[in-house]
């Protein structure tokens, strides 16, 4: 959408955008520029950033989930067990 429909639609669209969970590219001279989105998914985008930055912490997740699908977990009630909770 070029800057000069954007700034005509603004209301509409952050409406659209919050609603929708979409959002919105503004482009100048035919190239994308920049993005409206809503502060939910932008709020997310952030976090999922931050945690991405987290020494080790993709590599920790990626094992958890290969030990989950070869079912090799225990149950909280397991742990519990096991820990005298």
């Amino acid at each position: 959408m070029s800057i000069s429909d954007v700034r005509a639609k603004l209301p509409g669209l952050i409406k659209h955008v919050n609603k929708h969970n979409d959002r919105v590219f503004i482009s100048v001279g035919g190239q994308p520029k920049a993005v409206i989105v809503s502060m939910e998914d932008m709020e997310s985008w952030e976090e999922t950033i931050e945690l991405a930055a987290i020494p080790g912490l993709l590599k920790s997740l990626k094992k958890s989930d290969e030990q989950f699908k070869k079912e090799q977990y225990i149950t909280l009630e397991e742990f519990q067990k096991k820990n005298n909770l």
